[in-house]
């Protein structure tokens, strides 16, 4: 099974190219195939990520979880454990930053662990500054950029 690849900071596209979803952009869609950027990050910047993955409070960042566990092309099931120690379902990740959206799969954090990938600069300071104090709703929001963006206007036969 081939993964998705979108290069980072690229257009929202997934399951609806050539639309796009306004203002949302990708970070982490990695394959093993692709070169991608790779360096370290923080200890920091990791134990962030996977508190942001948990979510908590009026927080949730986790866009369509399902109950299958997540993959990597190289290494085969993931059992990606929160910070809680419980095992992370398949999602999107999309976090919030001044004007936009950062989309990912959760399989970033395994990426960055195991295979070395760093992130853009902007994500990571935005994962590191982000206020998991206010109401988010990763979800919400994918369902109403969906219903803003051409290919639910134009893409979609409507009944």
């Amino acid at each position: 099974m081939s993964e998705e690849y979108y290069e980072d900071l690229t257009p929202y596209c997934r399951l609806m190219a050539p639309y796009t979803l306004s203002g949302v952009f990708n970070i982490g869609w990695l394959d093993v195939k692709s070169k991608f950027t790779t360096g370290s990050v923080s200890a920091k910047f990791v134990e962030r990520l996977r508190e942001i993955i948990v979510g908590g409070g009026d927080f949730k960042a986790l866009v369509e979880p399902i109950r299958e566990l997540p993959r990597c092309e190289r290494c085969g099931e993931l059992q990606l454990l929160d910070s809680r120690g419980w095992l992370t379902p398949n999602a999107e990740l999309w976090i919030p930053a001044e004007g936009k959206i950062y989309a990912s799969r959760v399989t970033i954090l395994h990426f960055v662990e195991v295979h070395g990938y760093r992130p853009p600069q902007e994500y990571i300071d935005t994962i590191l500054s982000l206020d998991t104090g206010v109401e988010f709703n990763g979800d919400n929001v994918y369902r109403q950029k969906l219903k803003e963006s051409d290919w639910f206007r134009k893409g979609r036969t409507r009944t």
